[in-house]
């Protein structure tokens, strides 16, 4: 039975989640040599050991990492209308090149994200669906002032696509999509795109 054209349930039902991922750090720029930074810190500002900032190559300068991750959800909801049963297993490979002086709390430079994420369940409401990011942020040191020991101003952009976006018009010009957009923000009923 589909699901309503609204998306609220209020009953009880069952909610697992897991994730798992790994990081790896590549060898260049200033991980070249080491496989982890030393950062130096006075009152929480960074004195020393900064690992990127200066110049934009990932082969001089930032750490470069590569992502690999996977999330299982399961969901299970009934009420007197329907039952929503559904799981969800969609994988995730990512490249991460974090060019700021101090990754925690930075004062310069860029960090670039790229990542690709596909599902492979058996359920056939929820499966083959694949999505695309792309994240991009800037950092400017602005100095310390009066009232503060640093100043940044940051900005940030990000987007992305679902390559497997499937819209069907019906016979009376209504259009609904029935693809999931993205893992933390998945949904599986069919709605009417106004």
């Amino acid at each position: 039975m589909k699901a309503p054209p609204y998306i609220y349930i209020e009953d009880g039902g069952d909610d697992n989640w897991l994730e798992l991922k790994l990081e790896y750090v590549l060898p260049m720029g200033s991980m070249a040599n080491n496989s982890m930074a030393e950062y130096k810190l006075k009152n929480g500002i960074l004195q020393s050991g900064a690992t990127g900032g200066e110049s934009w190559n990932p082969l001089e300068s930032g750490i470069s990492v590569l992502l690999l991750g996977q999330k299982s959800r399961y969901q299970i909801y009934n009420t007197d209308d329907f039952t929503y049963d559904r799981d969800t297993f969609p994988f995730q490979f990512g490249y991460l090149y974090n060019n700021t002086d101090f990754p925690v709390n930075p004062t310069r430079g860029s960090s670039q994200y790229i990542g690709y994420s596909q599902d492979f369940s058996d359920d056939s409401d929820v499966s083959n669906w694949s999505f695309i990011e792309f994240e991009a942020r800037k950092y400017f040191g602005l100095g310390d002032s009066q009232r503060a020991r640093q100043r940044i101003l940051a900005l940030n952009f990000w987007t992305g696509t679902s390559p497997s976006w499937n819209e069907t018009v019906n016979d009376d010009g209504s259009q609904w999509s029935k693809t999931i957009l993205r893992f933390s923000r998945e949904q599986t009923w069919e709605v009417p795109i106004e």
